[in-house]
């Protein structure tokens, strides 16, 4: 799994996990790497928001290839395949209804 954070052209973070957890489908990887893309996402959004003064610049855009993960993240509903994915991963769904993250597949 690898993830980076961009602001226009600038690489700001970034990370490359190697079996780090066993998953029991490449969705749940994918949701997993979603997740923890968010939370630097937002780090960063919050960071540019103090130091801009409150003045919300950016849309954070999420790039994703695996449309199982992408269909997890936008839904509300957990089908019975879903329901092993821990409840610390469900913060990109109210980061995606919120409005501050869009998901797009590559």
């Amino acid at each position: 799994m690898r993830w980076v954070v961009h602001i226009k052209e600038d690489v700001l973070t970034g990370k490359t996990v190697y079996k780090a957890r066993f998953f029991l489908s490449s969705a749940e990887a994918g949701y997993f790497a979603m997740s923890q893309c968010a939370q630097k996402i937002k780090f960063v959004a919050m960071l540019l928001n103090k130091v801009t003064g409150g003045k919300n610049i950016l849309t954070s855009i999420l790039c994703e290839d695996i449309m199982g993960a992408i269909f997890t993240g936008e839904n509300q509903q957990i089908g019975t395949r879903r329901r092993h994915i821990d409840i610390n991963y469900h913060h990109i769904k109210n980061m995606i209804d919120k409005g501050p993250l869009y998901i797009v597949f590559i």
